[in-house]
């Protein structure tokens, strides 16, 4: 279970360093004529987001699973997801007050990914496919990062 959670946190901190930094990038220029939807906007965005959003997820992110996992484990099918779903995403609200509109979003993909992992059958071990996850995170870093 806390290897299906652990997965679950590596794959949503890419997912959600992908989906916010297209959805709302960071606009480091000093002129005003530059887009903040540009390639460049992005790509620092999701190098910036990619540090910050797997940090949070594995500091805050996987005790709230573990605690909501915990708190759903009576319920069953679609009643545990929608529990699980709306305890994660009221749990991340205090943190709204420090990081905007984030924490929900990012609790929302975390819930919905780890209810999608607990579902699937993965052959082989968890921990290979989140150290997978993690270095193709990092790859993709690489690549951007010599663009």
């Amino acid at each position: 279970m806390l290897k299906k959670k652990v997965l679950a946190a590596v794959v949503c901190g890419l997912m959600s360093s992908i989906l916010l930094s297209v959805m709302f990038p960071l606009n480091f220029s000093e002129h005003d004529q530059v887009s903040k939807y540009s390639w460049e906007s992005m790509r620092t965005s999701f190098f910036i987001y990619t540090m910050y959003f797997h940090g949070a997820i594995l500091i805050y992110g996987l005790p709230v699973s573990l605690l909501v996992g915990w708190i759903v484990k009576r319920l069953h099918g679609f009643l545990k997801d929608i529990a699980s779903f709306l305890l994660h995403v009221a749990l991340s609200i205090p943190a709204m007050v420090y990081f905007y509109i984030f924490p929900p979003i990012i609790a929302g993909i975390f819930s919905i990914t780890e209810s999608l992992l607990l579902r699937v059958r993965i052959r082989g071990s968890e921990w290979i496919w989140s150290y997978a996850v993690f270095s193709i995170t990092a790859i993709l870093w690489g690549l951007l990062w010599g663009l």
